[in-house]
């Protein structure tokens, strides 16, 4: 590998990059990959846990940022460095997979289930689960208990 050395004012004009946001503008993106922050495993999961265990309730960013530690802004960079996608995604994805447990293994209602899961509403948990399963949460649970009554 070679070795650039140039003055920090002609690092742009030489192809030299100085900081991983450079590295980004000026191409050498794996570089910037490797100084992005992330979560140490024991902060991801005390994240992981608290989620899980406070899905019903309300789960922002600064109560997230408190269980581990962290300023709420490093936070979010930090945890779109170790999970790839945003707190607020995160948590959501996590109630989606809560209600299809619950869509599985009970016979609540589904206004019970979304509120159970933290979800606003019926409509607010049918409009998310269809944005990432494909399919409305009712869909969904006919199509899964289909196989098991025609048994």
């Amino acid at each position: 590998m070679q070795t650039h050395y140039a003055p920090r004012f002609l690092r742009p004009i030489a192809g030299v990059a100085s900081t991983p946001s450079a590295a980004v503008r000026y191409g050498s993106e794996s570089a910037a990959r490797a100084h992005r922050p992330a979560l140490a495993p024991w902060q991801a999961r005390r994240i992981e846990a608290f989620v899980a265990a406070n899905l019903s309730g309300a789960l922002r960013v600064p109560d997230l940022a408190a269980v581990v530690g962290l300023k709420p802004r490093y936070f979010t960079k930090a945890f779109n460095g170790s999970f790839g996608v945003s707190p607020h995604v995160y948590v959501v994805e996590r109630r989606i997979e809560q209600a299809c447990v619950m869509l599985r293994d009970t016979n609540e209602a589904l206004a019970q289930i979304a509120v159970s899961c933290g979800l606003y509403d019926q409509s607010h948990m049918t409009r998310i689960f269809r944005r990432l399963r494909g399919e409305t949460p009712a869909a969904w649970r006919r199509s899964r208990l289909a196989p098991r009554r025609a048994a």
